[in-house]
């Protein structure tokens, strides 16, 4: 991805989501969409956390 370990220490867990989704949308953009923000907080509700 191109960053170093010291920004990804400073990013908080949602930031560093982001990147992933935009990493990943790169690499594969004949995925399929990733999840909505109500269907994360589904899928985050179901596994208690």
């Amino acid at each position: 991805m191109g960053m170093s370990l010291r920004d990804l220490e400073g990013m908080g867990l949602q930031e560093f989501g982001e990147i992933v989704r935009a990493w990943n949308r790169t690499q594969n953009p004949d995925e399929p969409e990733p999840m909505t923000p109500q269907e994360e907080d589904a899928l985050a509700a179901m596994l208690g956390i």
